[in-house]
């Protein structure tokens, strides 16, 4: 359940808006929010209710408003001694954790963006705080906009919203993004006329598109309205601004590289195999950093996994541990560049995900996208074929998106074998990029700048999953069980490692090799590349089927064959002593 300040209050549950009654019982809802998890008074809920005169049954009418609000936010009473609205004493408190509330989202997306601005990491920081800002669905609290309660949260959050867009326009412009600029930045300084940053911005953008003398304009306007309005003279820094473009300082050149604005999705209509696939299920696993190792709580929770959705697993103790939602029947998925790429064969499409702020950004097309991996400013997609008629359009080829130049290259790697969907593989490394095709029975290298072949090694395996590093490059064979090493210098099969349940899809990070296994069961197998042995087997409900490792995560995607309802994990927690960092343990159920 989601609680959504940053607009019109509403409260969403699995996609859908709640009906949570009338002015007053929303406006409650609201002030609670506002305070979530803090236990506000009875009598101050009462005074922001009714701040002229609170009516005799005031307290009567609040508790009433509460139990309705209890049963709108959970009908079906699944929270039991636990409701989301809680008495505690003197008054009540809405629980709820950060995730579930927008604010908090957009506010831990702001400030992720500005730790990656002080690496120097502007792009993906521009990708950010446009996912942050995109959470805003009008003015904050908009429907209470003239209510006492609500006028110091609208402030304070109006002002994070100048500033996120303030350090978004600054991301861009280290980004070379000056004249499209321009036009957004002349709509921001007419409805902020006081506000210098902006107008710095502005004369920055101007002065990069070979306009000095509108950017010397911007700055005399602003002194000319800042003397009318308040009668106080620009401050330091703008006229710093001023002072460099009159000297044409070197230091407001634009960055030597330019990169694009994020890819709008294109759409195109759905054309998998329904009532093979007819449900897909993407369980993320990650392996969360130190703010997941850090809760230490007794308490157990339960984690839903929802169809299209992503979820997270603690690498240390190998146990799920959360879900989200990305949609669109996904399939593969990679890791890189500070981003998750995940594969969506419903509309052909490969998503960016910021693993932080869990949310999708942007989107590329792609011919049947089955498989991915990512090295440098390249995603890699293995295509798979459709079954839309006779001529397979994507099967044994493997296409290279270049993510600055928004370019789509495609090279084949094997036969397009009509009713194998699967037969072709990608993974990428510091030991190159390399495919792999089951009906060809071989693995190729390919050039990281063109995406060509550059070498082929015969195999005499049925290549259903590759993957390169620690030094190797890994394939996998379902049929005979078997994970075989390969020397990337001398492409010699080096090891061969019995991995039991069909090992498909293989990827390499934290220290192991991770293989996905279907039947007879659904999980992923840690091997150690050490002792070439498989040391731990995680289940994962249904079929696990791809895997990825990076960004501290380890991502598993998992299929479910006919229709199925969503399987739920069931989450523990235990308190870490400084000895130990294992603090997960799980079960898997299906829910009922």
């Amino acid at each position: 359940m989601e609680f959504r300040l940053l607009g019109p209050v509403d409260v969403v549950d699995d996609g859908r808006s709640v009906p949570v009654g009338g002015a007053k019982q929303r406006a409650l809802l609201a002030i609670l929010a506002i305070h979530v998890n803090e236990v506000l008074p009875a009598d101050r809920l009462i005074d922001e209710l009714w701040p002229d005169e609170p009516p005799a049954s005031a307290l009567n009418t609040l508790q009433g408003y509460v139990s309705r609000l209890r049963k709108a936010l959970d009908p079906d009473g699944k929270n039991g001694s636990q409701p989301a609205i809680a008495f505690r004493s003197p008054g009540y408190v809405l629980s709820a954790r950060p995730e579930q509330l927008d604010v908090r989202r957009f506010e831990r997306l702001v400030e992720e963006a500005g730790k990656r601005s002080a690496r120097g990491e502007h792009s993906g920081a521009a990708h950010l705080l446009r996912a942050a800002l995109g959470l805003w669905r009008g003015p904050a609290l908009s429907d209470f906009a003239y209510e006492p309660f609500a006028r110091a949260e609208i402030a304070r959050l109006e002002e994070l919203r100048l500033k996120a867009i303030e350090d978004r326009i600054d991301a861009d412009l280290a980004c070379g993004r000056d004249t499209e600029l321009v036009s957004e930045l002349e709509a921001l300084v007419a409805d902020h006329p006081l506000r210098e940053r902006l107008r710095s911005q502005l004369m920055l953008a101007l002065y990069r598109s070979g306009r000095q003398g509108d950017a010397l304009a911007v700055y005399h306007d602003a002194r000319r309205t800042l003397d009318e309005q308040l009668g106080v003279e620009p401050t330091g820094a703008l006229r710093e601004r001023q002072r460099a473009i009159l000297a044409q300082d070197a230091a407001l050149d634009a960055p030597a590289v330019r990169l694009p604005v994020p890819v709008t999705a294109r759409r195109r209509r759905a054309r998998w195999l329904v009532g093979a696939l007819a449900a897909a299920l993407l369980i993320v696993a990650i392996a969360v950093g130190a703010a997941l190792r850090e809760r230490g709580s007794a308490a157990p929770a339960a984690v839903a996994v929802h169809p299209h959705s992503v979820a997270m697993i603690d690498p240390s103790s190998n146990r799920v541990v959360a879900d989200l939602r990305i949609g669109g029947w996904p399939r593969a998925i990679a890791s890189g560049q500070g981003f998750v790429w995940a594969a969506r064969t419903g509309d052909d499409s490969v998503v960016r995900v910021d693993p932080v702020g869990r949310l999708v950004l942007d989107s590329f097309f792609a011919t049947t996208p089955l498989d991915l991996a990512s090295s440098g400013s390249a995603i890699w997609i293995a295509n798979g074929n459709s079954f839309d008629g006779p001529n397979p359009p994507g099967g044994g080829t493997v296409e290279r998106y270049d993510v600055n130049r928004q370019k789509l290259t495609r090279t084949r790697v094997g036969p397009a074998v009509p009713g194998n969907a699967e037969q072709t593989v990608v993974a990428a490394g510091r030991e190159g990029v390399w495919a792999g095709n089951s009906d060809a029975a071989r693995v190729y290298r390919l050039s990281p700048r063109t995406g060509k072949v550059v070498a082929t090694v015969p195999t005499t395996i049925q290549v259903a999953g590759v993957a390169v590093g620690g030094g190797a490059v890994w394939a996998a064979d379902p049929v005979n069980d078997v994970l075989v090493r390969v020397d990337p210098k001398t492409a010699r099969v080096i090891a061969r490692i019995q991995v039991a349940d069909g090992p498909r899809r293989l990827a390499v990070g934290e220290g192991a090799v991770w293989a996905t296994s279907e039947f007879p069961r659904s999980g992923v197998w840690r091997i150690d590349p050490g002792s070439n042995r498989a040391v731990a087997h995680i289940a994962v409900p249904r079929r696990a089927a791809w895997v990825s490792v990076g960004e501290g995560s380890v991502w598993v995607t998992s299929n479910t064959p006919g229709h199925a309802g969503p399987a739920r994990c069931r989450v523990s927690t235990r308190r870490r002593t400084p000895s130990s960092r294992r603090s997960i343990s799980a079960s898997v159920q299906r829910a009922s």
